[in-house]
């Protein structure tokens, strides 16, 4: 359902701003940015917990990087220009915690002066949003067939403020047939707050450089572009 050719010029235009040539991807799953950012000449590091996810991404770009690892503790032999988490991939971070696991992890694995760039759901416009009595429908076509998936999502209980449950249904659908049942999905994701992320960023040693909105075809979101300062803030006060 995510148009990579978008994602990828989007993305592409945010790290030439910056200079940055060695990228590492967090959340790169089966490798449709890898693809766009091999080809356009960056040197490319892909990282994902799915092992089944990086099996398919090697499989298809046998001379790209893709190393097994969660991102709130990885690490990293050679450091990167920027590190990218696009996707919305921050959304399986659940707690303020984590968030800050995650973001120091990204903090070491970068050059001084590196960028960190990514996306989340604007939570201030989605949270309000939701309507658990409601399904929403999201459809594209690949190879003259229709996939679909109807999606419910609810509030979650142990965290209302900014936790969500999505429960999904995948269709398939050719032409002149009906519509058949491929895939459930039930997940847990969070949609942290603006003044959220800023926060943990400034404790973690980053300085924002710019926040965008940018709506998607499922979320309004919002993309952080951050830079690693030489010290990180909390260490740099004590």
């Amino acid at each position: 359902f995510i148009n990579y050719d978008e994602e990828f010029v989007y993305y592409d235009v945010i790290l030439k701003q910056h200079n940055a040539s060695n990228v590492l991807e967090i959340g790169c799953g089966s490798g449709n940015m890898a693809k766009r950012l091999l080809a356009a000449g960056y040197t490319y590091c892909g990282m994902d917990l799915s092992e089944e996810m990086l099996a398919i991404a090697k499989q298809q770009l046998p001379q790209a990087s893709f190393i097994c690892a969660d991102m709130r503790w990885f690490s990293v032999a050679t450091k990167f220009d920027a590190a990218l988490i696009p996707g919305r991939s921050l959304s399986y971070i659940l707690t303020l915690e984590d968030l800050q696991k995650t973001f120091n992890s990204v903090y070491n694995s970068l050059h001084e002066n590196g960028y960190f760039i990514f996306d989340v759901i604007n939570a201030d416009k989605f949270m309000p949003s939701i309507n658990s009595h409601e399904t929403i429908v999201h459809t594209t076509n690949d190879n003259d067939k229709i996939y679909s998936r109807e999606s419910i999502f609810e509030i979650n209980a142990q965290n209302p403020a900014s936790a969500w449950n999505w429960y999904a249904v995948y269709f398939v659908q050719q032409e002149g047939s009906s519509k058949t049942e491929i895939a459930r999905d039930f997940t847990t994701l969070r949609s942290f707050y603006k003044n959220e992320i800023e926060e943990v960023l400034h404790q973690c040693g980053f300085e924002v450089v710019q926040v965008n909105d940018r709506p998607s075809y499922a979320f309004d979101t919002l993309v952080f572009t951050a830079k690693k300062c030489k010290v990180p803030v909390y260490l740099s006060q004590q």
